[in-house]
């Protein structure tokens, strides 16, 4: 329609029911009711994104799809070793350097299947990777930075150490809560101040779960 030249409306429905007052409804009628209130200004519209910001999103959908796939193996992998008793309590993350040294020394105490498995979703985990790099590199030369995408952009890296910081000792439900509620602290200062996020500051003199407050 816009390549067309026209100009498409998205009216809210329920509110535009009430707003033509009529209790029969037919195609006709509800035609003529919604240019009525189109012609008085009245019509409850809806905001339509223009095309190019709508192709846009399009990055970012993606971008997030990519890394709930990529947080779902994540989670497969970690389900198999722990279901054999073979949890690394000392490593913070499992899918880092020496996380993965731990995973490729574990396959061989593994059943055959379970190990191939494991051995599948890592490859996976290493394709997914690199297209969520590339994405990335594609959003970051593609939208303007904002504070909003600037918190999506650094706090992962805290984020992602404070929930396998927790995870081992408190679990993945609780480790969950502390990261959400950093995230929604941060956002809405980020917001508040439109400043860029920034990631605090670790404290060497507290205990090993200090940063669950941060």
């Amino acid at each position: 329609m816009e390549k067309a030249g026209h100009r498409p409306h998205l009216a809210n429905p329920t509110e535009a029911k009430k707003r033509m007052g009529k209790t029969n409804k037919t195609d006709a009628l509800d035609a003529k009711g919604l240019a009525i209130l189109l012609h008085n200004g009245t019509l409850p519209e809806s905001w339509i994104p223009p095309g190019e910001l709508r192709d846009r999103r399009e990055l970012l959908r993606t971008r997030m799809a990519l890394r709930d796939l990529r947080t779902s193996l994540k989670h497969r992998i970690h389900a198999a070793i722990d279901r054999y008793g073979l949890q690394a309590t000392s490593i913070s993350d499992l899918f880092g350097v020496k996380g993965r040294v731990y995973i490729d020394a574990t396959l061989d105490r593994l059943p055959r299947d379970t190990a191939a498995m494991i051995q599948v979703q890592l490859t996976s985990l290493d394709q997914l990777e690199v297209q969520i790099e590339e994405i990335e590199n594609r959003i970051a030369a593609t939208l303007k930075p904002s504070p909003e995408v600037r918190l999506k952009a650094y706090r992962d890296c805290h984020v992602g150490l404070l929930y396998h910081r927790l995870a081992p000792n408190k679990g993945h439900g609780r480790a969950i809560v502390a990261a959400a509620r950093h995230l929604a602290e941060a956002s809405y200062w980020v917001l508040r101040k439109q400043q860029p996020y920034k990631s605090p500051a670790p404290r060497s003199n507290q205990g090993p779960n200090a940063i669950e407050a941060a």
